[in-house]
């Protein structure tokens, strides 16, 4: 399946490629030969426009990475934005699943699920080809990899360093092929392939060195994604980031004291938060991403942080305002959709100073 350069058009590649694959699952055989399919669906994929419940926004950042005056919340911002295509995914595999075991073939079925590749978030690094270096190498080469077996009844989690090159001799093994091919790759299955270290290289060609076997890095850099994103409060978390992180899904206080930093605001997306529908069906549009500009009286402490509110509830973390200067600052923020409720929305915007006191900024202006 050919990549989609909007979510829609990849939500419908991947809901297409699940379809095919059940499809092929029950066919029969041929020849005494069970069916076998290969997809290669390209999510997630930029251009990360795809909240976990299946529904699309847009955007206009992924020309600018790179170039923002805030790299760190540029490369946070889009690591929130695949964090939320990664949870759509593991639900629409959920529900691939789920039609497998309804369908009468997942026991007998293999399964494999694996990434081509990685990419770093890391401010100022090239997403795809900051490999020699250990945290872009660990981040672009190491990939999930999913394996369901024949019979299998339970899951586990191995913390075996496969390699993409032991998928064709596992398949090989476990649906017992009789070949006489000789592979590069380990049949998984009869255990973790030993090895010293692995032939890595680059787009161009070039060697990477220096990429070990063991998984100590790996837990390094879960370690520093975690200080962007937490890993506890599942989805809903994904919008709650830096200090106001806490503050997401509650209530703006009704006796916030009005702001005099902020002398006006906008949000680009108001009426689209004017135009929610209940019930919206995967594939709708929904104001995931918010962004506008904010006009500041006077020069901003470090850890100034401001608030997105829709109908009372603080949705979404603008960090834009980090020690910003006096004057007009663009800013963008992720917005947690499932606080988003049916119906005409209100928005505000709330100010979040260093020592922890919060001041109303208003609506919008229009």
């Amino acid at each position: 399946f050919r990549k989609s350069d909007s979510g829609a058009g990849q939500l419908a590649v991947l809901e297409t490629m699940v379809e095919h694959l059940i499809a092929a699952s029950s066919a029969p055989q041929i020849d005494e030969r069970p069916p076998m399919a290969v997809f290669h669906g390209i999510i997630p994929h930029r251009p990360y426009e795809l909240t976990p419940d299946g529904r699309v926004y847009k955007t206009d950042t992924y020309a600018n990475w790179g170039t923002s005056e805030h790299p760190l919340a540029t490369s946070r911002q889009f690591y929130q934005r695949y964090l939320m295509q990664v949870a759509n995914v593991d639900q629409i595999l959920n529900e691939m699943i789920d039609a497998l075991q309804q369908g009468g073939v997942w026991d007998d079925l293999l399964l494999i699920v694996v990434a081509d590749h990685g990419i770093t978030w890391r401010p100022e690094a090239n997403p795809r080809e900051s490999v020699h270096d250990p945290e872009g190498a660990s981040d672009i080469f190491r990939v999930p990899l999913f394996v369901k077996l024949p019979q299998q009844a339970v899951g586990r989690i191995d913390d075996c360093p496969a390699s993409t090159i032991d998928v064709l001799p596992t398949i090989v093994a476990a649906l017992q092929v009789s070949t006489d091919w000789q592979f590069d790759g380990a049949d998984l299955t009869s255990g973790c392939p030993a090895r010293e270290e692995r032939d890595l290289f680059d787009a161009k060609g070039n060697q990477v060195e220096g990429f070990g076997e063991g998984l100590d890095d790996l837990f390094e850099r879960a370690v520093a994604y975690r200080e962007w994103v937490a890993e506890e409060g599942g989805v809903g978390a994904i919008a709650a980031i830096g200090r106001s992180a806490p503050l997401v899904g509650g209530f703006m206080p009704d006796d916030a004291p009005r702001s005099t930093d902020v002398e006006t605001w906008t949000l680009d997306q108001r009426k689209a938060l004017k135009s929610l529908v209940a019930d919206p069906p995967a594939g709708s549009a929904v104001p995931a991403w918010v962004s506008g500009e904010i006009k500041i009286a006077t020069d901003l402490s470090p850890g100034t942080e401001g608030l997105i509110v829709v109908d009372g509830i603080h949705a979404g973390v603008v960090v834009q305002l980090d020690g910003a200067k006096a004057g007009t600052v663009p800013f963008s923020a992720i917005i947690d959709v499932a606080l988003l409720r049916n119906g005409p929305a209100t928005t505000s915007l709330t100010i979040h100073l260093p020592d922890g006191s919060l001041f109303d900024a208003g609506p919008p202006s229009d």
